[in-house]
């Protein structure tokens, strides 16, 4: 029996010598919840300060969820690299995880040691090359209450600075004083080489006055910290980096097949969902991908989708892209393999990401039109004494008999048409919902390209099957049409197609794009009865 899985986070990354942490621990069962908790799966060098249960309803992806566990505020006086092994509580087990204590600042008590509030700052790397991930971190540490603070967001010349999420808050011991600690991190991305001067930042708040007197008409007294100044090195591209230029701690390539693509078949579309993901880079910063020709298929991209998640050690990225692949012959057919160079900023050094070839196999297209077996019936020899002459029948009585059979049925099928006229009509027709997904993929594939009369043959095509009407020319869209926008992209693209071959350059500005994304937004069920509730009446009065 497989049991259910407990979860385990920390609330930050580098945590220090006397710094509290928050480690989480989500289970999925109620029943584990009320369980006899242990901590006896916790190293002795992690102390508890304090451990609260929790359980909460929340909605995700439009479902509800239901959250529980414990939330315990540790601290450890020791540095070093701590293992939880894998425990159980109740029914359920987690994996095992380790936490890393980084040693503590020594050097806190030498900052303004008069003040009740101190400011640190520091940067992850003073020596980077252009476009590459630099981590800013600013900690306030405050020994006394204080109200109304601000810090002034960080702002640097000549890069790219976004702050990493919200800003962590935490205590810790220094000498005996017991400090509130507030920490916020942001990335900086230099876009030149050279000198990178990242200005102080401002901090004001006010704290208690110890000194001042009881009648006095306030007990606060505003105080400004400002961090030091840092300078970084920027270098540029190296000679020897492959282009395109992308920096990055890691760079991977991954596809997969849609679920339910088990099979490929001549004329039946598989999609294919095709990721980047970039460790310390940007969305922007991610490469875009030209898919190479391949004989035996036809592909066509959807537009991409570009997404960033921020943790604490900075910025992934993330592009993700639809790929409707068409197979048009059959046999086996390689998608070849796909190489993006980046530079690793880890090693220092050239390295790339690559995605391995796959080869499909393409089934021919299958007759789904079952024809009925023809047997051929050997005639069966008759005695010339076993029927009396008179009593057999003739071929020309066989022939009245088959023609009179036929009569009856045309007359049954007469009235039957008669009765329900929309039932043979409705099952000749096909809907415009019935259309054939690469009819409305082909038409997006041409709208990227600069071809007006392709492009137009192919809308009159899928406008006349999705309207269930026939249209031979752009002048009966536009003339019917009651979409005024739609109206004026087709006249663009009517101008297109009768311009001056010398003048193609200048006036052609046709969107087959937005024409298309406007077409996909008319409900031709509602257009048809729209013009139905029109007509005029067959008898006017």
């Amino acid at each position: 029996m497989a049991h259910a899985k407990i979860d385990i986070t920390i609330d930050r990354n580098d945590v220090r010598v006397n710094e509290t942490f928050q480690l989480t621990i989500n289970v999925e069962d109620p029943e584990t919840l009320s369980a006899q908790q242990s901590m006896d799966f916790l190293p002795s060098e992690l102390q508890v300060l304090s451990s609260q249960h929790f359980q909460k309803s929340t909605v995700i992806d439009k479902q509800f969820a239901n959250q529980m566990g414990w939330t315990l505020t540790l601290i450890s006086s020791q540095a070093g690299t701590y293992s939880i092994p894998k425990f159980r509580i109740g029914n359920e087990e987690s994996e095992a995880i380790t936490i890393r204590i980084l040693p503590a600042i020594s050097n806190l008590d030498e900052l303004n040691p008069n003040s009740k509030v101190k400011m640190t700052a520091r940067i992850s790397d003073d020596e980077v090359y252009v476009q590459q991930q630099i981590i800013y971190t600013v900690r306030i540490y405050s020994s006394v209450p204080s109200r109304r603070h601000y810090l002034e967001p960080l702002n640097v010349n000549n890069a790219i600075v976004k702050k990493l999420g919200d800003a962590s808050e935490f205590q810790m011991m220094n000498q005996g004083v017991r400090y509130n600690v507030k920490e916020e991190k942001y990335v900086i991305f230099p876009q030149q080489s050279g000198e990178l001067s990242i200005p102080p930042m401002q901090f004001r708040t006010n704290i208690v006055d110890t000194q001042a007197s009881f009648g006095s008409l306030s007990r606060y007294r505003p105080i400004e910290l400002q961090s030091k100044p840092f300078t970084v090195q920027v270098k540029p591209k190296p000679d020897s980096a492959e282009i395109p230029w992308i920096p990055a701690k890691a760079l991977e390539l991954t596809a997969q097949w849609q679920e339910g693509v088990d099979s490929f078949e001549v004329g039946k579309p598989a999609t294919l969902d095709f990721y980047i993901k970039g460790v310390a880079l940007l969305p922007e910063q991610l490469p875009t991908i030209e898919f190479p020709e391949i004989t035996g298929l036809k592909i066509y991209r959807d537009k991409p989708i570009l997404q960033s998640r921020i943790n604490a050690n900075g910025v992934n990225s993330y592009h993700l892209e639809k790929l409707a692949i068409i197979p048009n012959q059959a046999g086996e057919v390689t998608i070849p393999a796909l190489k993006i160079p980046y530079w690793d900023t880890t090693k220092d050094v050239q390295a790339f990401a690559e995605l391995k070839p796959v080869t499909i196999s393409i089934k021919d297209k299958v007759n789904t039109i079952a024809l009925p077996s023809i047997t051929q019936q050997q005639p069966q020899a008759v005695s010339e004494n076993s029927m009396p002459e008179a009593a057999q029948p003739s071929y020309w009585q066989y022939l009245t008999y088959g023609f009179a059979a036929l009569w009856l049925a045309t007359l049954l099928l007469f009235l039957f048409r008669k009765r329900n006229p929309a039932v043979v009509t409705q099952s000749l027709q096909k809907s415009p919902a019935q259309k054939k997904p690469s009819e409305s993929i082909k038409l997006k594939a041409l709208a990227q390209e600069s071809d007006p009369k392709d492009f137009a043959n192919a809308l009159l095509q899928w406008y006349s099957h999705a309207s269930q009407s026939s249209f031979t020319n752009l002048n009966q869209i536009i003339n019917q049409c009651n979409h005024q926008e739609l109206a004026h992209e087709l006249s663009k693209l009517q101008t297109a197609l009768y311009a001056n071959t010398a003048n193609a350059g200048q006036s052609n500005d046709w969107d087959g794009l937005k024409i298309h994304s406007l077409l996909s937004s008319i409900d031709f069920k509602k257009v048809k009865a729209d013009r139905k509730s029109h007509l005029p009446p067959l008898y006017p009065e």
